[in-house]
């Protein structure tokens, strides 16, 4: 060892033959931090006069320069001083300690110290441990100091990396608010599944929490199993009591599966699996189930081994599940005994003490006062030569064993015990090691050391003392240190002061300088209680209270404290924990500035129980006693130091040997691994629940003078418990947390719950399901009403009327139902919605003793798909000429009554239709990753623009950063370990080489807004450049889902274009991959002859005039001669055959002819031609959407950017323009567009009969007015070029649909494959996908991703293309809602990047009818008498029991959603 080495080599620079007399004592931490004080205590001995002693600290840094600190102080003899020295901002060095005296005694002495980069610690606290997609992230870091005080650090750094590593969100150099970071981040819709962290960065000192995103779904009610955590063979059956109640208190009724298995067998070679053994029974809250151990487990052998029960209870009203598990250790023996030391050493010629500890296996300890506990002990090998001793077990279980060893020739202790038919050898006790054979030792008094109470020691030699001296080192510094001086006294007891600074540990150090200079110490560690110094106590005005009620909560701590509050579901809990700031972290974390060996209890290698409270790690050598007490000692007397020989006698070496020191890198691992522990077990994903608030209470508030402060809020709607916890800081008091949980029961004794199915379509039949609770101690009789009070909105249903009848007008209908106590009953009620919509549905329940009430709206679609239009015109009043023109609307006869719907609107701004629509530009889905690229850059264009225009809102911005924040997690999702990008992430073999340019422009043109990790970036382009052809092409590796772009026309020149981009506007990379670039240019040049390719042309022509290369005039010259023009409007189009101009749909705006299109316009504003884009820029507005968008996404990404480049140069600042709508037999709408609101888009809605409308316009500047319509067609979609085939199979019955759909590609003109192609499958009204077949449907033939929407009624499947050869995937619902008389629904494909291609084609379910929906009285006689009828299905057939689940699916939506006013 160094230090010893040192210390002597200083003993000899001292004392070589000098007169000086005395000696000199110097302790310090062992470990140096930055940012923090640094106290060493100063001692002298023996000394004729005070000495003046100068220490420091000081050396090298590793990243250059040098630090030194330095005290000088008088010490006279037989005191001890502290000096304390202030530790800057240091980095890794080489430190020393230097000491040096003159006057009374001189001597220089230097010791090395540990640099260890901790002086600061963070708790990160989050409001849940786990989040579902599209959940907000909340958190708080508190920044501390070693005595948990808000910590003045200056900026700090935040970020959050995902499932894979990736930083998806920083905040750099951030401030704390009284030592507290708060933030918060929006998760997208589908983020990278797994372990997130949030990363806290303090002084280059890196603090981590870990949270988990996946899909699940919040646990209705618990499950606990009530049954010995242990148990005997002997013991005859194994009894279990299973618990089940909801989060608000009430008893779960259902039934309960327990099965039981053993999970391990020990040492000797067994079996590996054993049948497990199964038992079900009911349950109302509680259920016992016993197994016996020997006939239904087969376990016959004594060897110890595990039982794992697992139960799961299905809630009977609903059929939902939840689980839990318990785990039974058999044992031989029905109690264990241990020993526990109160050292590792004793001190020979001193007394010794150990407790022998005797509990059940559970840790209750065993009460015998008849039969004691045999011990035998010796200082020999020899057995025959121990000494007996019987003890009686104290109340505790306990026996006391004090030994007294000789001072002479001991070495060892060796002890055994015996109870009845158990016996233990125990791990032997070494004895320490002195050269002279004097010891000291230090003994607690105090029962319970607690912090700002004196703490009592006695002190104990094995000779006559004339002083000692102690030191307290807390949190790795000397907290305090004295000399007392004694009359040649072998006892003494002293007391001290424990404060805040010496928890949770208190190391104390005593010792005192023989004449001839030994150093005689001993060390012990104090637990203290009371750590944290400040309080948190959370108090609401109820513990129990009803939704939607006002809450106050008062929250007391020391006074002007800064307090954060948590207040979450328990529901959340039940799912997973670890989100909150707890006592045991912080005590891990205050353990940390903790330099000693830790205590053998806390690594288990020697117990098998519960650590003691206080700990005397005794020592081999009075070098030990310093060193297992984090401290360093300078000195020119002799510390001691031996080896020992470690004497254990077990077959288990690493159960019973004695390990006085563990290595360094095991103390590291175990000191680290107790607080890395927030990741937790991986969750399962499991189905989602919506509409449930998780989080309710997230604040911070100050509490004043008085320390109190009051928050009132209103109680969620939400019938649980919710669980309030808190924390404070304070500069003066520190930390303080909430002792335990304050939960509020949120809960309503009567209340009324209706689900509603997502949507209807008008003129089907829909049964109402209304659930009624009653949790009071009485029966009632209710009354349930539903009202009707628009008679144009819904009409009641009757059997009757579904003969001859008129329906009847009514305004209301009322049921009596009887609702027995602590329990609930259910009712329903027939309608038949009429008006389209959004209609009111208000439901009503009454009895004598309580009432509830609750109102829902129930969205009724029409019949058929619905076909949406937009037909846009720029109106360019520059020149203050008045502007005319008639817009005729397209609408066929055979369209859905009363379906159509027509709109105008006008906005002052090219871009004005895009901003207010950033969430939905387009109206297909995006759930590929380049579609995702939609949610991220358009918002960057729309950001660039209004910033370079000065229009720029803090609210647009907010929004639009929070969209490209989401767009760019959910875009890692798609990322390829290599850096490349593709469609379908991980599910695809390879990157895309299109699309992983395409990520790396909008990466680039995203990096001033949001956090892009650059590495990601360039990981990107370095993949792209080692896939470069080397004739300098791009070819694409991947699947091609966009032909035109990534197909081999044209030799692949749009590609190579496209991808060259990438390169050229990564202006930080380009003289890197500058050989790339040239590459690309050389080949794109060397294939322009005789290109007819107008798409690749286009790009090409816009990569030229980027790179300003010399070719890029001929380039635009043989674009120009490919454009289309009409009127004032000039754009260019792909070719069609002769055949493909009867199809209808290339009416339609066409995704390559937008694409095109906007090439041609940013190649213009690359010219610095203006003025000849803006007939460019008007045919593309004609081909908006009413949303702002275009039809697909890279129209819509180019389309936009081309439309924001040229609105920045022709912005106007003066606006002032009326324009008017009139149609036939109707008055004009006006609308005022001045700069004050031309941004914002004005509408109004038209009656939908309208088919002509004349739009006039004057004033000056310019606008964008839109006429958008929309109908539905119920019949098979026109000119298809896919066929499309959907089956109901035989197998599908009123309650399960199973629906194949076989489509193939029919192409035309030799294209014999799509681009990507989506099928979108709208299930009947009543239906809702089966989640637990979407993996098999995902797992399902080149489909390649599932997603659903419309509340899971509609089914979107993606296919890389489709071609000839048919696919035929299956699509599995089942009923949740009782509808009858359904309507035929749409299933349709289409191709992505070409909207001509498309198919649709209607089917109808098994259609239900108002026998099978209707209920009791509803249902007339003429039921009875049909087959399957309502009637028939109340035998008890199977038939029930399919209704009956089906119902059970009904009333499970209601307890998911908890619709509950």
């Amino acid at each position: 060892m160094v230090i010893p080495r040192l210390v002597l080599l200083g003993v000899l620079c001292v004392v070589e033959g000098a007169v000086q007399t005395g000696f000199y004592t110097i302790v310090a931490p062992r470990v140096l931090r930055p940012n923090s004080e640094y106290h060493v205590a100063i001692t002298t001995q023996k000394t004729s006069q005070p000495t003046t002693v100068t220490v420091g600290v000081g050396g090298n840094q590793h990243g250059g320069g040098t630090f030194q600190a330095s005290q000088t102080v008088t010490v006279s003899p037989y005191t001890t001083h502290i000096v304390k020295l202030e530790i800057g901002d240091l980095g890794p060095g080489t430190y020393n300690l230097t000491a040096r005296g003159i006057n009374g005694l001189e001597f220089i002495n230097t010791t090395t110290l540990h640099y260890v980069h901790k002086s600061h610690s963070v708790f990160i606290q989050t409001d849940k441990a786990v989040y579902k997609p599209g959940h907000k992230v909340q958190f708080r870091a508190l920044i501390l100091n070693a005595h948990l005080k808000p910590s003045v650090t200056g900026a700090l750094d935040v970020y959050i990396t995902d499932g894979k590593g990736n930083r998806v969100k920083q905040w750099s150099r951030a401030l704390t608010t009284k030592g507290v970071f708060s933030g918060e981040f929006q998760l997208s819709q589908s983020p990278v599944l797994g372990d997130w962290n949030i990363t806290v960065v303090v002084m280059d000192q890196y603090f981590y929490k870990t949270f988990q995103v996946a899909e699940y779904v919040l646990p209705k009610f618990e499950v606990t199993i009530d049954a010995p955590a242990h148990a005997t063979f002997k013991d005859s059956h194994l009894v279990a009591t299973v618990y089940a109640k909801y989060t608000y208190g009430k008893a779960v009724k259902g039934e309960a599966t327990v099965t039981v298995y053993p999970t391990y067998y020990s040492g000797l070679l067994q079996p590996i699996f054993q049948n497990p053994v199964r038992k079900v029974v009911p349950i109302d809250g509680k259920a016992n189930v016993e197994f016996d151990i020997t006939k239904d487990l087969q376990l016959g052998e004594e060897y110890e081994r595990s039982v794992q029960i697992d139960v799961t209870v299905e809630e009977a009203l609903t059929g939902r599940r939840q689980n839990t598990t318990f785990e039974v250790m058999l044992h031989k023996y029905k109690y264990k005994m241990e020993l526990i030391k109160t050292s590792e050493y004793f001190k020979p010629g001193l007394k010794y003490t150990a407790f022998v500890k005797l509990t059940y296996h559970d840790g209750t300890p065993v009460q015998d006062m008849n039969n004691p506990v045999t011990v035998r002990y010796g200082y020999t090998f020899d057995h025959n030569a121990y000494t007996e001793e019987k003890h009686k077990l104290s109340k505790d279980g306990m026996v006391t064993l004090n030994f007294y060893p000789p001072l002479e020739n001991q070495t060892v202790l060796w002890m055994e015990a015996e109870y009845l038919d158990l016996k233990e050898w125990f791990s032997t006790v070494s004895a320490s090691v002195s050269p002279s054979n004097t010891f000291l030792q230090a003994v607690v008094k105090t029962e319970h050391p607690t912090v700002n109470q004196d703490v009592e020691l006695e002190v104990n030699s094995t000779e006559p003392m004339k002083y000692f001296t102690y030191q307290v080192i807390g949190r790795g510094d000397v907290i305090m240190a004295n000399t007392i001086k004694l009359a040649d006294k072998k006892t003494h007891n002293f007391r001290f002061l424990a404060t805040y600074v010496m928890a949770p540990v208190a190391h104390v150090m005593v010792y005192y300088v023989k004449e001839d200079g030994e150093v005689v110490a001993n060390a012990l560690d104090i637990e203290l209680e009371g750590a944290l110094q400040n309080f948190v106590n959370i108090t609401t005005n109820s513990e129990e209270t009803q939704p939607g009620t006002d809450v106050e909560l008062t929250v007391e701590a020391k006074p002007n404290s800064y307090v954060g509050i948590l207040g979450v579901d328990q529901s959340v809990l039940l799912l997973k924990s670890g989100s909150d700031i707890t006592k045991d972290a912080v005590l891990e974390e205050l353990r940390l500035y903790d330099s000693n060996l830790q205590t053998p209890y806390h690594y288990g290698f020697n117990f098998r129980g519960n650590a003691l409270n206080y700990w005397w790690p005794g020592s081999a050598t009075a070098r030990e006693v310093f060193d297992s007490s984090g401290a360093v000692i300078l000195t020119n007397g002799l510390v001691h130091e031996h080896f020992p020989w470690v004497y254990y006698r077990s077959v288990h070496v690493m159960e019973e040997a004695a390990v006085p020191n563990m290595p360094p890198a095991i103390e590291e691992t175990a000191a680290f691994g107790s607080v890395a522990g927030a990741t937790g077990s991986t969750e399962p994903a499991i189905r989602v629940r919506r509409n449930f608030p998780e989080t309710w209470l997230w604040h911070m508030l100050e509490a004043g003078f008085d320390g109190k402060a009051t928050i009132r809020k209103f109680a969620p709607d939400t019938i649980t418990s919710w669980v309030i916890s808190g924390f404070s800081v304070d500069p003066l008091f520190g930390l303080g947390l909430s002792e335990a949980p304050r939960k509020l029961r949120v809960f309503r004794p009567f209340f009324v719950s209706l689900d509603l199915p997502y949507s209807v379509i008008r003129d089907e039949i829909v049964a109402i399901p209304i659930v009624v609770f009653n949790y009071m101690n009485k029966d009632v009789e209710a009354d349930v009403t539903l009202e009707n009070e628009q008679l144009d909105n819904f009409e009641f249903a009757e059997v009757s009327n579904d003969v001859n009848e008129q329906p009847k007008l009514e305004l209301y209908r009322r049921k009596r139902v009887s609702v027995r106590a602590n329990s609930g009953s259910s009712v329903s009620f027939m309608i038949t919605p009429k008006k389209l919509g959004h209609i009111t549905i208000k439901v009503t329940a009454s009895s004598p003793l309580a009432g509830d009430s609750v109102v829902k709206k129930l969205l009724v679609k029409p019949e058929g798909e619905t076909q949406y239009y937009n037909k846009a015109i720029f109106v360019d009043l520059r020149n203050k000429q008045p502007f005319q023109t008639t817009v005729t609307l397209d609408v066929p006869k055979n369209i859905v009554a009363g379906s159509d719907m027509v709109e105008v609107s006008a906005v002052g701004d090219i871009l004005g239709p895009s901003i207010p629509n950033l969430a939905n530009l387009i109206r297909m889905p995006s759930g590929c990753g380049e579609q995702n690229m939609l949610n991220f850059v358009p918002n960057i264009v729309i950001v660039e623009y209004l910033k370079n225009t000065n229009q720029l809102t803090a609210a647009v911005e907010g929004t639009a950063l929070g969209y490209m924040e989401r767009g760019y997690q959910q875009e890692l999702t798609y990322r390829h370990s290599d850096g490349s990008f593709s469609a379908f992430g991980s599910k695809d073999d390879s990157g895309s080489t299109w699309l992983t340019a395409f990520v790396v422009k909008s990466f680039q043109q995203a990096m001033p807004y949001v956090n892009i990790e650059d590495s990601i970036i360039q990981e990107a382009l370095r993949w792209l450049s080692m896939n470069q052809a080397a004739n300098g092409s791009f070819s694409e590796v991947g699947k091609v889902i966009h032909q035109d772009m990534q197909g081999g026309a044209a030799k692949g020149l749009a590609l190579t274009a496209y991808t060259m981009i990438a390169f050229l506007e990564n202006q930080s990379s380009a003289q890197l991959y500058r050989n790339t670039i040239n590459k690309a240019l050389d080949y794109i040049v060397r294939n322009l002859e005789g290109l007819d390719d107008i798409y690749a042309l286009a790009v090409s022509n816009y990569a030229l005039h980027l790179a300003q290369h010399a070719a890029k005039d001929k380039v635009f010259n043989l674009f120009e001669s490919k454009a289309q023009s009409s009127g004032d409007l000039k754009w260019w189009r792909k070719p069609i055959g002769v055949d493909d101009q009867k199809n209808p749909w290339y009416g339609l705006p066409n995704s390559v002819d937008v694409e095109m299109t906007a090439y041609g316009l940013l190649t213009y504003l690359q010219r610095g031609l203006v003025q000849d884009a803006l007939p460019v820029m008007k045919w593309l507005i004609t081909q908006r959407n009413e949303q702002g968008g275009f039809a697909s996404t890279q129209d819509t990404v180019i389309g936009l950017q081309a439309l924001a480049k040229l609105a920045e140069r022709v912005s106007s600042m003066s606006v002032d323009i009326s324009v008017s709508f009139l149609y036939p037999g109707g008055s004009p709408t006006y609308f005022k567009i001045n700069r004050a609101n031309s941004m914002i888009v004005q509408k109004h809605e038209l009656p939908g009969k309208v088919r002509k409308i004349d739009i006039s316009a004057s004033g000056s500047g310019f606008a964008v007015v839109q006429v958008s319509y929309r109908y539905n067609l119920n019949v098979t979609g026109a000119w298809p070029l896919f066929t499309l085939d959907p089956q109901v199979d035989k197998n599908s019955d009123r309650n399960h649909l199973q629906l194949s759909i076989c489509s193939g590609f029919i192409g035309a003109q030799g294209v014999n494959e799509s681009n990507m192609a989506v099928m979108e499958v709208t299930l009947p009204s009543g239906f809702t996908v089966d989640s637990d077949a979407l993996p098999s449907l995902r797992m399902s033939q080149n489909v390649k991703r599932v997603e659903t929407k419309n509340g899971d009624t509609v089914i979107m499947l993606y296919f890389d293309k489709m071609t000839r050869q048919e696919y035929c995937p299956t699509v599995s619902a089942f009923r949740t809602h009782k509808v009858a008389k359904q309507k035929p629904v749409p299933v349709t494909i289409y191709d992505y990047y070409d909207s001509s291609r498309r198919a649709r084609v209607f089917y109808e379910p098994r259609v239900a009818t108002l026998c099978d929906i209707c209920e009791g009285e509803d249902c007339s006689t003429s039921c009875s008498s049909k087959p399957y009828s309502h009637s028939h299905e109340n035998n008890p057939s199977t038939a029930t029991r399919v209704l009956l689940s089906s119902m059970c699916v009904v009333l499970s939506v209601v307890f998911l959603q908890g619709w509950v006013s």
